[in-house]
């Protein structure tokens, strides 16, 4: 089954990757002040290369992992939502109108109801919705700094991102590395490529202070990966029990240009999993 179809149209900045899990606790990512937008943009003569792997999430989870106010959207199987684990190897992006070097981005995502009127109106345009509770990159990268500068959760953690040809397929491979575990991830495509097209709103931060990015994003898209994961030490999944095998999505000629900005509310508490003895999933 294709992430295209489960997706129900939630563009993917990707995001799949290695998280861990922390407990309910106050916003440190959250700046003391409210910053000026700005734009992520990756160009069309510059694009990205990303890898993508999904599971099905029972819902009650992904709601503890997301916390109030968001809503999972409906996944592949009844009660559950998607899981997406997300790395894309880019040779630089302006951030702000200043250019960076290469960098790989990586971030986990959960595909999510249109969220609530005060945030949905700041993206009218928005076609599909996905939640960032977790974006991975060195603490002093460009694209870490700017997540962290708009209340996104950044975490710390080195990705790799690997695509070779095989005979009548591509291989796609992703490894992530934290200081609390370990995620490889490979998966083989054998369908023909389709363009991918949406414009997108990324909800992050907490309760008390949602982030919010959109924008529109496009690709060349690959559905239907077999997927191998092997994780471990601890992970967001060492608290999730997924359904069914993992699908996988290869994104060749991604762009996207992605405005950055926040939404307050008035509560006070985010919400994560709590750290829970790590296993290893394969």
């Amino acid at each position: 089954m294709s992430l295209q179809a489960l997706w129900r149209g939630a563009g993917v900045l990707a995001v799949l990757a290695l998280a861990i899990p922390v407990r309910a606790q106050r916003d440190t990512n959250r700046p003391a002040t409210q910053p000026p937008a700005e734009a992520w943009t990756i160009s069309d003569d510059a694009p990205c290369t990303g890898l993508t792997i999904g599971w099905a999430i029972p819902l009650p989870e992904l709601r503890h992992l997301l916390g109030a106010g968001v809503e999972p959207a409906a996944g592949p199987a009844p009660g559950t939502g998607l899981l997406l684990l997300f790395a894309a190897r880019c040779p630089g992006a302006t951030i702000g109108g200043e250019r960076t070097g290469p960098f790989v981005t990586t971030h986990v995502i959960v595909p999510i109801a249109p969220p609530s009127a005060d945030i949905g109106a700041r993206a009218p345009e928005a076609r599909g919705w996905i939640a960032i509770p977790t974006t991975f990159d060195s603490l002093d990268a460009a694209v870490g700094t700017l997540f962290r500068r708009h209340g996104f959760a950044v975490r710390p953690g080195r990705a790799t991102v690997e695509i070779e040809p095989v005979p009548h397929a591509t291989r796609g491979r992703f490894v992530l590395a934290t200081s609390s575990g370990r995620l490889e991830a490979e998966a083989t495509f054998a369908d023909s490529a389709r363009h991918f097209e949406s414009v997108t709103g990324l909800v992050g931060g907490g309760a008390d202070a949602r982030a919010l990015a959109h924008g529109p994003e496009h690709s060349m898209r690959q559905s239907g990966g077999r997927a191998t994961v092997t994780v471990k030490g601890t992970t967001i999944l060492s608290g999730l029990h997924p359904v069914g095998a993992p699908v996988a999505v290869l994104d060749t000629h991604f762009v996207w240009s992605f405005s950055f900005e926040r939404s307050d509310t008035p509560r006070r508490m985010r919400h994560r999993l709590p750290p829970l003895t790590p296993r290893s999933v394969r």
